[in-house]
């Protein structure tokens, strides 16, 4: 199974999202920033999908995904935008993203969000 990259600058929320990804047996890399998840992107290996926040410090989400997307070796990474901003807001075909999630998230969906990229074909679910 391959890891997933967590870029949130909150550090209460990227951990929480850390806790329920390891209870369900799932892989995690967290970083604090866009630029700090190019960095982690840059040295491998490549996860099965980016779990990013849109606002945040030093390098927000669309500086990195505008950074990404010049990248061949990154491009095709499969992102989940997990953001406070509206979906209503946000479009996933501008953006060029898989998935919008709006915080607050139900942890069952993102679950099962994450999971159709880091387990393809596995049908856990997150016990209660």
């Amino acid at each position: 199974m391959k890891t997933i990259l967590i870029v949130e600058d909150d550090p209460d929320l990227r951990q929480g999202l850390e806790k329920l990804l390891d209870a369900v047996g799932i892989p995690y890399e967290g970083a604090a920033d866009g630029c700090e998840a190019l960095e982690k992107l840059m040295r491998g290996p490549i996860p099965a999908a980016v779990v990013l926040d849109l606002m945040m410090p030093v390098m927000d989400g669309l500086r990195f995904l505008a950074a990404r997307k010049l990248d061949r070796r990154i491009a095709t990474i499969p992102v989940i935008v997990l953001t406070a901003i509206p979906e209503v807001l946000v479009d996933r075909d501008d953006l060029n993203v898989h998935e919008i999630l709006s915080k607050p998230c139900d942890p069952r969906r993102l679950v099962e969000t994450v999971r159709r990229y880091a387990e393809p074909g596995r049908g856990r679910e997150l016990s209660s």
